[in-house]
């Protein structure tokens, strides 16, 4: 993939391919030059608060994937996503969210530090340091921890 449509389109069909998303309508790219842009979903991105309606992708039984990632395509073809989220939230309010900070937070009054790459269980704190992920390995998670049965008989 030399360019940023490229990107956007081929994550469409990981969407699609997923076996496990029933609506995909909220996706929206902002366009940033041919190498730079932002994919998301819903469009005005945004996190979502336990409890909140459905919004972004909609999953076979009603949960949602609220996502937003600002990428850049390099010269060699490959993706840097230099910021990320992805908040999975099931309808029973149960929730995990993936961040990696573009600029990484610090407040040395209250000795906080947040990870750039962090995850967030059912709850907005702590904050766990974690690895790079992506699209593809989330929803690759979701399936597995979450569709399995419904998926893989």
């Amino acid at each position: 993939m030399k360019h940023f449509s490229d990107y956007a389109s081929w994550l469409l069909g990981v969407i699609d391919s997923s076996g496990i998303v029933r609506d995909r309508s909220a996706v929206a790219r902002v366009q940033k030059g041919r190498m730079r842009g932002w994919i998301m979903a819903p469009a005005d991105g945004g996190f979502a608060k336990p409890g909140a309606p459905a919004m972004g992708l909609i999953f076979l039984d009603g949960a949602f994937l609220r996502f937003q990632e600002h990428v850049v395509m390099n010269r060699d073809a490959s993706i840097s996503r230099l910021s990320y989220s992805y908040h999975y939230q099931r309808p029973d309010g149960y929730y995990f969210r993936y961040d990696k900070l573009e600029h990484p937070f610090a407040d040395p009054a209250k000795h906080i530090i947040e990870p750039q790459r962090h995850l967030h269980v059912a709850q907005s704190a702590p904050r766990f340091p974690t690895h790079s992920t992506n699209l593809t390995e989330v929803l690759d998670l979701i399936k597995w921890n979450f569709y399995r049965s419904s998926i893989y008989r």
